[in-house]
């Protein structure tokens, strides 16, 4: 026998295996609970919520919860004393040797470790890079701004430690007040013609780019996630033509981040990366006709995307709300 905390209830055990709750105020049975094993020891816990059995021939300490504190619109009705319950199995400790062996088996033919696929189709995927390498894109140059300093840098008041000097047959030390300018001792140096055709100022993003013009665009965006915040303000600050980039390489960027869209892999690194390019060349995709034919795929990627994440997160949020009415009320 025990006692409930306010001592309305009183748990009884017996040997056909039942065990019995009555309530003391109406002097009715509540409750029963027919095991295979009868009880031979109970107790309830000290704020009401378990039951605690210990029974014959099974090892091990069995709990049960107490429902009328989690569903309170629970109507507790008295029972028959005749009342005969559906009797609860209880879980074994041990095992025989043929239930050992069966599961030994289970285990060898589950041996195989399962592989996840490296992408749901119903879900996004995100790049696992720290949010400090793509939430602040829009803000980089408010960032910029705040992080000069308010007074500009001083010269150093002492001299450097090494001296300039006016080269020649006599070494003359430069006077830095007048402002000399170091010249060299007259012989003509051979000039070298440098031709500006045959330099590649093109970064290796860029490069990338028009390699998989046509292709697949992974390799670029595997390129520009190993940039910085600032390093890939200036990447995409260089895919304009005035920047010494061309159409062909915005048209291509623009492409890339469709293809990663779509792919719903990077989802918040390519919305951050398309919300710069946009901030940067705005002007120069509402003048450039061209850019009509990626532009409408491109925002039906986009909000699709997204449309089928929007729908997962608005169950959640309606089975939360209901769960916590549920509750309160």
């Amino acid at each position: 026998l025990c006692f409930s905390q306010d001592a309305h209830w009183l748990i009884s055990a017996s040997l056909d295996c039942t065990v019995k709750v009555w309530d003391l105020p109406s002097a009715a049975l509540i409750d029963v609970l027919a095991f295979s094993h009868p009880c031979c020891s109970l107790t309830v816990s000290s704020g009401g919520q378990y039951l605690a059995t210990a029974h014959c021939d099974k090892r091990g300490i069995y709990l049960w919860a107490n429902k009328t504190l989690y569903f309170p619109c629970i109507v507790l009705n008295a029972l028959p004393l005749d009342y005969e319950p559906e009797p609860i199995d209880l879980l074994g400790s041990t095992a025989t040797a043929s239930e050992k062996q069966d599961d030994s088996m289970a285990i060898e033919n589950h041996d195989e470790r399962y592989e996840s696929p490296e992408q749901l189709q119903s879900l996004i995927s995100l790049s696992s890079l720290p949010s400090t390498r793509w939430a602040y894109l829009m803000d980089l140059e408010t960032i910029k701004e705040r992080s000069k300093p308010i007074e500009p840098p001083k010269k150093p008041i002492h001299a450097p430690f090494f001296l300039p000097t006016i080269p020649g047959l006599v070494p003359k030390w430069a006077d830095l007040d007048e402002g000399d300018i170091l010249k060299s001792d007259g012989v003509n140096e051979p000039r070298k013609i440098v031709s500006f055709a045959q330099l590649d100022f093109r970064s290796d993003f860029a490069k990338q780019l028009e390699r998989c013009n046509g292709k697949s665009f992974w390799p670029a965006f595997e390129v520009l996630k190993q940039y910085g915040p600032s390093g890939v303000y200036l990447e995409l600050s260089n895919l304009s033509p005035l920047n010494g980039g061309s159409v062909n390489l915005m048209t291509s960027f623009l492409r890339m981040i469709k293809e990663v869209l779509d792919s719903r892999r990077c989802f918040e690194l390519a919305n951050s990366y398309l919300a710069l390019f946009l901030q940067l060349h705005r002007e120069t995709l509402w003048k450039e006709s061209r850019f009509e034919d990626i532009l409408k795929p491109l925002a039906e990627s986009q909000s699709s995307s997204w449309q089928r994440i929007d729908e997962l997160f608005m169950d959640c949020q309606c089975l939360l709300k209901f769960f916590r009415s549920s509750l309160s009320a």
